[in-house]
């Protein structure tokens, strides 16, 4: 008669909240694991756009071929005149981060599409694909120049940013061509909404040899 009686419905509840319970670990552990996989994806594609820019500025040094002599001449302005990126990014100031925006920029933009190629206008908040999608943008870059050793050798810091989960983009994500310093890692009112990379080259001045 017991072997009859089959499962009570205490039973089959209780069996119910087990797999339910397990179920949502399982459903917890697929939604992190998403959401790391997307970090990674724009990490990679963030350090590559950053990438593309010290590329840039590396193409950009072939042009600087005189050394600047403190208090003297030729003055970092004529050294640098030629360049289309180092020029103005010293005439900007050195030591604090800068857009990459503006004429001297307008081939190649700071702003960036989820995949990481330059958004055409630069500085809009949205753009659209090729397939007529609008979407915000995914990526803002500047850089930060300095010099390792006066009129011969300067260092470029690269920065790209992006927005963590949950932030507003239209009102969170300055624009591109923002001027103002949110990011400060000591000052910045919007640092901790961001993930950001860095990368870092040294750049020399190329000695034209007869």
């Amino acid at each position: 008669m017991k072997r009859r009686q089959g499962f009570t419905v205490i039973e089959v509840m209780i069996a119910i909240g087990v797999m339910m319970v397990g179920s949502m670990a399982i459903i917890g552990m697929q939604v992190q694991a998403q959401r790391q996989n997307q970090l990674a994806r724009d990490s990679l594609t963030a350090t590559q756009f950053a990438q593309t820019w010290v590329e840039r500025f590396k193409l950009d040094a072939l042009l600087w071929t005189q050394m600047a002599v403190p208090n003297g001449a030729p003055t970092v302005t004529q050294v640098l005149q030629n360049t289309s990126y180092l020029g103005p990014m010293f005439i900007a100031g050195t030591g604090t981060f800068k857009r990459l925006t503006g004429s001297p920029f307008s081939l190649h933009k700071s702003a960036a599409t989820p995949q990481g190629y330059d958004l055409p206008g630069g500085s809009a908040y949205t753009y659209t694909d090729p397939f007529g999608n609008t979407s915000a943008q995914a990526f803002c870059a500047d850089a930060r120049v300095g010099w390792v050793y006066f009129g011969r050798a300067m260092r470029v810091d690269v920065r790209v940013f992006w927005p963590k989960p949950g932030a507003d983009i239209k009102t969170e994500f300055p624009q591109c061509d923002d001027s103002t310093e949110q990011l400060h890692p000591t000052t910045g009112s919007k640092a901790h909404l961001y993930h950001t990379v860095y990368i870092p080259t040294v750049l020399r001045v190329t000695e034209l040899r007869q």
